[in-house]
């Protein structure tokens, strides 16, 4: 029995919003490069997909796909499809980092706003030691790419040493406790005079669960949604 297809975000959004991809064209599996095989001892042809693990490893899913950035009411948005089936299907809104100020911090759309640090702030307030030879934190250094050097061995036996003590998840709750304060969340409240702004086909479920993205972008998503569970429903049945 054929089943219905499933709904195309990508296309959807590109109905409405004028998206842009973070490079010129997608990878497609065409030839860009030739390496020396060891084992043939031929000259083998290299893809683009095969080019890009090797740099930034292996694909979520097995794919790589464009990143698409848009813009809805001033708030700057991107979209991966690799996370299309996921809670926030692959799109993100831009937030400013709670230390700098800087818009440099990605949410997914299914959490509302919240002040959050960005990498660099995340990275300058750590307490773990920097390993000279990596350029890295010990921390990622040592468990990431295995380095042996001074520094690290030092920071694994002090990190082993908390955790021998049972030290280490009480002072990761007494820092998690410390760093929530009634001002690190927005309240999501949807006033009396903004209750227009909700649009008929969000239920008030949905309405808690999108209502901090534009409206324009809330009811693509939210329709899209529906098609979604109305398809799968459709395809189990």
């Amino acid at each position: 029995m054929p089943t219905d297809a499933v709904p195309d975000l990508l296309t959807t959004l590109r109905d409405h919003f004028q998206l842009v991809p973070n490079h010129d064209r997608a990878l497609d599996g065409r030839v860009v490069d030739t390496r020396f095989d060891p084992d043939t001892r031929q000259l083998r042809a290299v893809t683009d997909h095969e080019l890009v693990t090797k740099l930034v490893g292996p694909a979520y899913g097995g794919r790589f796909f464009q990143t698409w950035y848009f813009t809805v009411d001033g708030i700057d948005f991107q979209f991966n499809q690799a996370f299309e089936r996921w809670g926030f299907h692959g799109l993100r809104y831009r937030t400013a980092c709670r230390d700098c100020g800087e818009a440099r911090c990605w949410r997914p759309i299914h959490k509302p706003p919240a002040r959050q640090r960005c990498q660099e702030c995340r990275y300058a307030k750590s307490t773990t030691p920097i390993c000279d030879d990596m350029g890295l934190r010990c921390s990622t250094a040592y468990v990431k790419h295995h380095c042996r050097c001074d520094d690290c061995r030092a920071w694994n036996a002090a990190n082993q040493r908390r955790r021998r003590a049972g030290t280490n998840s009480d002072s990761s709750t007494k820092t998690l406790l410390e760093n929530v304060r009634t001002d690190s969340l927005l309240p999501v409240v949807v006033p009396e005079e903004l209750s227009e702004l909700v649009p008929h086909l969000v239920t008030e479920q949905e309405s808690e669960r999108w209502l901090w993205l534009p409206r324009r972008l809330r009811e693509v998503v939210v329709r899209y949604d529906e098609q979604l569970t109305i398809t799968e429903d459709a395809n189990d049945a």
